[in-house]
């Protein structure tokens, strides 16, 4: 068991004698005896730690003065006493608000009223700026209005002292203690705030999103395989032509640039109730758990921002870029996968490739933001959107193909009413051309591209039905276009 020296800087050891059993506040009729002052000479280096703030609350001045006499020369872990006083709770309240790192309160009952103190631990404890950590010990002259056993049993202080029978020695043993218990306090503090800024920063390698579909509490808690199959929808974003960008950049610029990119469309993906999955070079894949349109209005904002960026790029005459938006719905594998010493969240499932393909094929459509038909289908109100259906496609060795719809809510408000205008003309063409009418469909796609010179889609559908107007379909042909590579 630690002595009452434990913690005490060895320079005390010759004032250890001045802490006797002498009353330190004597009844009214006795005389007060104050600790000899005779060896208490303060050293002359001052500390190098921060002094611990103890604050005295009582309505007498003397009290005040006795107990910075009797712990003048005080230290703890070589740290001394900074002495602030308050007269009254009012004022109490007052200096714990200016001083945010008090450890310790020594005080009393009663003082403007006769339960002044108590009130003032109960909001201390328990009121809007409730402070746990601060020790209190309660002094008081008038212990009938404070009785000890109902006092510690009802209030939470840390001791209870009548100052009828505290003594020097008294004072100092209750004075160390509650800095132990402040101290002790303070470093589980630390620790608790430690615990949690990892757990913050583990969130960033490991949304707290799957550990939410895993059900797990904390990373700590994951294992290997551990899984979840649910229905999600899936964004993939990508850099348009990133190998030509980076070509006039140092490794650093280009490091920077993504980061750019990255620090815009995160923030976008949580604000419409998605998070990341992972970053892959300059792509993103985002899951969205709850409704499909979440990931369209997260894929819409992206591309706002993006003209946002890209002022910025002019500017600095540096070149514009532009990103491709894939969006697709379906059921998929959330869990852990690696080995026992390197483990990741991650996805596993064909919606994911999909996704992937959907942006790939934006290149082939100019096309800002492409969905599945599966995605489509997801939305309650689709005509809330600007989309306009593109083409069958075919990933190689899937049986089925895809349908692909445009969303181009995003585009210039010209090119929205020129897509508008022509969107009865265009569906009349691909109406004929996957009938196998390539001549009428011609006329249509003609008609489109007249009023929409620059729409890729019409001059697509176009070039091939002039083609098999002329040479004919191939064999066990039905318009769906084959992906083989992204």
């Amino acid at each position: 068991m630690a002595s009452k020296r434990d913690d005490v800087s060895p320079s005390e050891d010759k004032d250890l004698s001045l802490f006797d059993d002498e009353l330190l506040f004597a009844d009214e009729d006795d005389e007060l005896i104050f600790a000899d002052e005779t060896d208490q000479a303060q050293d002359a280096e001052d500390s190098s730690l921060l002094p611990w703030k103890v604050l005295i609350v009582d309505d007498e001045e003397e009290v005040h003065n006795v107990t910075r006499l009797a712990l003048n020369d005080f230290e703890f872990e070589d740290r001394k006493l900074d002495f602030i006083s308050a007269f009254s709770s009012i004022e109490a309240k007052k200096r714990v608000e200016e001083n945010g790192d008090i450890a310790l309160i020594l005080l009393d009952v009663v003082m403007e009223t006769e339960d002044a103190g108590l009130k003032f631990v109960e909001d201390l404890r328990q009121g809007e700026q409730a402070n746990s950590m601060i020790r209190i010990v309660l002094r008081t002259g008038q212990p009938g209005y404070a009785p000890e056993e109902s006092i510690i049993m009802d209030y939470d202080i840390n001791d209870y002292k009548a100052k009828t029978e505290l003594t020097t020695q008294k004072l100092f043993t209750t004075v160390i203690a509650a800095l132990r218990s402040y101290r002790d306090l303070q470093k589980l503090e630390e620790q608790r705030q430690e615990i949690e800024d990892i757990a913050v920063a583990a969130a960033r390698f490991v949304p707290t999103d799957i550990l939410r579909f895993l059900q797990k509490d904390s990373i700590v808690d994951v294992g290997l395989g551990d899984q979840t199959q649910c229905e999600m929808t899936v964004l993939f974003s990508d850099v348009r032509n990133f190998t030509l960008l980076s070509e006039n950049m140092t490794p650093y610029e280009s490091f920077n640039f993504i980061n750019e990119l990255l620090n815009k469309f995160g923030p976008i993906v949580r604000k419409h109730h998605g998070f990341i999955d992972k970053y892959i070079g300059d792509s993103v894949m985002a899951l969205f758990p709850n409704e499909a349109n979440h990931a369209i209005k997260a894929g819409i904002d992206m591309q706002n921002e993006l003209k946002e960026i890209n002022v910025a790029r002019h500017k600095r005459d540096q070149p514009l870029v532009q990103i491709g938006v894939g969006i697709h719905t379906g059921k998929l594998i959330l869990g852990m996968i690696g080995e026992k010493e390197r483990l990741e969240g991650t996805v596993i499932s064909d919606v994911v490739n999909t996704a992937a393909r959907m942006e790939g094929l934006t290149k082939r459509y100019k096309s800002p933001i492409l969905i599945s038909e599966q995605t489509l289908k997801e939305l309650d109100q689709p005509i809330k959107h600007n989309y306009r259906f593109m083409e069958h496609v075919k990933v190689k060795g899937k049986i089925q193909s895809t349908s692909v719809y445009e969303i181009y809510d995003s585009e210039p408000q010209t090119t929205i009413k020129l897509k508008n205008a022509t969107q009865e003309t265009l569906d009349q063409g691909i109406s004929a051309y996957y009938k196998r009418q390539f001549k009428t469909a011609t006329e249509h796609f003609q008609q489109a591209l007249s009023n929409c010179p620059n729409d890729r889609i019409s001059q697509i559908y176009l070039e091939l039905a002039e083609i098999y107007k002329q040479n004919g379909v191939p064999d066990g042909w039905n318009g769906e276009i084959e992906m083989s590579e992204k």
